[in-house]
C-alpha cells in the first residue's frame, strides 16, 4: 500500500468540460504546429501523425483534468472557508492545499501563500474574537449602566448594570421604550445626525442621572450608532447640598451672636458708655453669646477631626467603666441644679473596648448632656452598660461581642417623624429651646461619626411625653464564640 493510499483518496472537484477542452486545445496547438513543420520536411504517414496528435491530446487531457480538478476543489474549499464554515470531508481525506503542495513549483508556491494567508486570517480572527470577549467582559463589569444602540436607534447591547437600573432591557428594543425621556431621545437624534457627543441630566426613578451620549461610527456607507452611559449623580448632589446647607447653617448660627456682640459693643462705646447698670447687663449677654460661639467652633473643630480619622480604626484598650465614671462626675453638678439624679447600672465583669479614650468620653458626655438638658426636673437619668448578646442588625462588628451603652431621660420625648434626622448636622427638634439651652445642633452628629469609626451602631427610641433612650453598641475585645 502506497503512502497516498494510506492517506486516503485525494479530494477532487469536477472541472468544467469547456475549461478542459480549451486547455487541451491550447496544449495541442503547438503539437500540431510542430508536426506540420516536420511534415513539410519529411513525409509523415497519416497514421503516425494522428497517433501523435492523439497521444498529445490524451496526455494534455490527463494533466489538465488533474490540475483543473484541484483548482475546482480549491475554489469550493475557499468558498466554504470564506463563508465561515469548515469544508465537509472525510477525516482521512486530504484538502486541496495538500494536493497543491504536491504539484510543480508554481502550484506549490501558491499552496504556501494560501496557507500563510489563512494562518494570518485565523490569527486576526482569533485576535478580534479575543478583543470582543475582553470588551464584553469590561462592559459587563462596568458599575454604570451602558446601552449600545445600532444605526436605527435600537438596543444592540446592554450591560448588567443597565439591566438592573432599567429593568429587563431586551436586545432589539427601541431606545424610546427603554428611556422614555424626551431630552434623552433628542440627544440620541442629535448624536446620530451631526453631534459627536452630548450629555443631559434627567430625573429617573427618584434619582438624578447624567446621560452621556456618544456617536459610534459604523462605516463609510452606514449611519452611525450611539452609546449611552448613565451616571448616578444623586449622592453627589446630596453631598453638594449638604455642603451648601452646612455653610448656611454655620453662617446662621454665628450671625446671631456676632450681631449681638457687635451691637452691644457699639452701645457700650456710645450711649451706655457711662451706664454701669447697662454695662453689667450687656457684658452678661455678651459672655453668653461668646461662650455659645466658642462651643460652636469647638464642636465644628471636633467634628472635622473625627471625620479626618474616621477611616482609621482606633487601637487603644479602653476601660469603658472608668470613662463613664469620669463623665458622670463632671455632669453631676449640672444635674443637681435641675434637681435631677444620674443613676448608673453597669455589669461587674464588663470587657474592655478597643477604641479612642477621648472620643468614647465624648460619646458619653454628649448623650448625658442631652439627657440632662432635655430631661424633666426632679427626674432620673439612667445609664445602663452591659454585654448585649443580641445587638441590632445595624451593628457591623458581628465577630466581636457588643457592649450596649444606653442613656435614658424622662423628658418631653421626640416625635417619630424627627428620629431619622436627629444625627444630621444642625438639625433640631425645637430650635429655640435648643439654642436657649446652649445646644449647637452638632452633638449627635459627632456621636454618629465616632460610633462609625469604632465599628458600632447608634439607635434611638422615644415616645412623646415619656422620654428618650439613646443606645450605642460598641465592639469589645472579646470575640464571639
Amino acid at each position: 500500500m502506497t503512502d497516498s493510499d494510506q492517506r486516503g483518496p485525494r479530494l477532487r472537484g469536477v472541472p468544467e468540460l469547456w475549461d478542459v477542452a480549451r486547455g487541451v486545445a491550447i496544449v495541442l496547438i503547438p503539437v500540431i504546429a510542430a508536426l506540420s513543420v516536420v511534415s513539410l520536411q519529411i513525409s509523415v504517414p497519416t497514421r503516425v501523425w494522428l497517433s501523435a496528435v492523439a497521444v498529445g491530446g490524451l496526455i494534455g487531457f490527463l494533466v489538465i483534468w488533474r490540475h483543473y480538478g484541484i483548482l475546482a476543489s480549491l475554489r469550493q474549499w475557499l468558498r466554504s472557508r470564506t463563508d465561515g464554515a469548515e469544508p465537509e470531508r472525510a477525516p482521512s481525506t486530504r484538502d486541496p492545499i495538500h494536493d497543491l503542495s504536491d504539484g510543480p513549483g508554481t502550484t506549490s508556491d501558491l499552496a504556501s501563500e494560501i496557507t500563510r494567508l489563512f494562518q494570518r486570517l485565523e490569527e486576526r480572527r482569533n485576535d478580534v474574537v479575543s478583543k470582543l470577549v475582553t470588551q464584553e467582559q469590561v462592559l459587563e463589569s462596568l458599575p454604570a449602566p451602558v446601552l449600545i444602540l445600532d444605526e436605527r436607534g435600537r438596543v444592540e447591547q446592554a450591560n448588567a448594570a443597565a439591566q438592573r437600573a432599567l429593568g429587563d432591557v431586551a436586545v432589539g428594543r427601541e431606545v424610546s421604550t427603554v428611556l422614555r425621556h424626551p431630552d434623552v431621545l433628542e440627544a440620541v437624534d442629535a448624536v446620530r445626525e451631526d453631534e459627536t457627543r452630548t450629555e443631559v441630566e434627567i430625573a429617573l426613578m427618584g434619582q438624578t442621572m447624567l446621560v452621556r451620549v456618544e456617536r459610534v461610527p459604523r462605516g463609510d456607507d452606514q449611519p452611525p450608532g450611539a452609546v449611552l452611559l448613565l451616571e448616578d449623580l444623586t449622592e453627589i448632589r446630596r453631598v453638594g447640598q449638604m455642603r451648601v446647607d452646612f455653610v448656611a447653617n454655620v453662617s446662621h448660627e454665628l450671625r446671631t451672636p456676632l450681631t449681638t456682640l457687635i451691637g452691644f459693643i457699639e452701645t457700650l462705646r456710645g450711649p451706655a458708655k457711662d451706664d454701669s447698670d447697662a454695662r453689667e447687663r450687656f457684658l452678661e449677654v455678651m459672655d453668653v453669646q461668646s461662650r455659645r460661639m466658642a462651643r460652636l467652633v469647638n464642636d465644628l473643630l471636633s467634628l472635622s477631626q473625627i471625620e479626618t480619622k474616621e477611616h482609621k480604626p482606633p487601637s487603644e484598650i479602653v476601660p469603658l467603666a472608668e470613662v463613664i465614671e469620669e463623665v458622670v462626675t463632671t455632669l453631676e453638678i449640672e444635674a443637681h441644679r435641675k434637681r435631677m439624679r444620674i443613676q448608673v447600672e453597669m455589669d461587674t465583669e464588663l470587657p474592655q473596648i478597643v477604641g479612642d479614650t477621648d472620643q468614647l468620653s465624648q460619646i458619653v458626655q454628649n448623650l448625658l448632656e442631652n439627657a440632662v438638658k432635655y430631661g424633666g426636673a426632679d427626674t432620673t437619668v439612667e445609664i445602663a452598660v452591659a454585654v448585649d448578646e443580641d445587638p441590632p442588625p445595624a451593628y457591623p462588628a458581628r465577630d466581636q461581642v457588643a457592649i450596649g451603652l444606653s442613656v435614658s431621660d424622662r423628658g418631653e420625648g421626640i416625635g417619630r417623624e424627627h428620629l431619622p434626622r436627629l444625627t444630621e448636622r444642625f438639625y433640631r427638634v425645637d430650635t429655640d429651646r435648643s439654642r436657649a439651652l446652649g445646644g449647637t445642633g452638632l452633638g449627635l452628629a459627632i456621636v454618629k461619626h465616632i460610633v462609625s469609626r469604632h465599628r458600632g451602631s447608634l439607635s434611638v427610641e422615644s415616645s412623646v411625653g415619656v422620654g428618650s433612650t439613646f443606645t450605642v453598641h460598641l465592639p469589645s475585645t472579646r470575640t464571639v464564640m
